[in-house]
């Protein structure tokens, strides 16, 4: 009998546990590069892997760039396939990241488009919230942009933020700190 693969196999990464602390540490960038165009390969995409070591940042993470045409394949409705890339992406680079390093994908720069949109949306809802003194409830949202609308507005002193919800109905609540009663 002969087998016919339909999907070819995983890449396999080397592990980084023969080197050095130092080794790995320094060389962690490239070894993310390859490790995703490895992957990208896999899924028969073409395209140019920029990673930023972004550790020493506010962010600290391994921001991992695909700059490629066949973004709408890779990003997905509002992101979805862009989340699940980039969970697929963390399973792959555990043995070469290791699990304090976090891993963040984008394509194209959508992820930053899409950060800043909902930062400026965040702001907005604040100044609306100030302004009418009275809470304002945003449309339910993804974990990952409920974050970044409480770490928008954590700064703010006329407001406050809350998540209110279960699953996907899970939203964020913008409270002005002196509501009319």
């Amino acid at each position: 009998l002969k087998h016919r693969m339909l999907h070819p196999p995983l890449p396999r990464i080397a592990s980084a546990h023969h080197m050095t602390t130092e080794e790995r540490e320094d060389d962690l960038p490239s070894r993310v590069i390859r490790a995703t165009e490895e992957f990208l390969t896999v899924m028969r995409v073409t395209g140019t892997v920029v990673c930023r070591d972004l550790r020493r940042e506010e962010s600290s993470c391994l921001w991992v760039e695909i700059l490629t045409s066949e973004s709408r394949f890779l990003i997905g409705e509002r992101g979805t396939t862009l989340r699940a890339l980039e969970h697929v992406l963390r399973l792959l680079l555990r043995d070469v990241v290791g699990d304090s390093v976090r891993v963040v994908a984008d394509v194209n720069a959508y992820r930053a488009r899409h950060t800043d949109l909902v930062r400026r949306q965040a702001l907005q809802a604040a100044r609306r919230a100030t302004t009418t003194r009275r809470a304002v409830v945003l449309e339910p949202m993804n974990a990952a942009d409920r974050r970044v609308i409480h770490v928008t507005l954590a700064a703010e002193v006329d407001v406050t933020t809350e998540s209110i919800g279960e699953d996907l109905e899970r939203r964020v609540v913008i409270r002005p700190k002196d509501p009319l009663l």
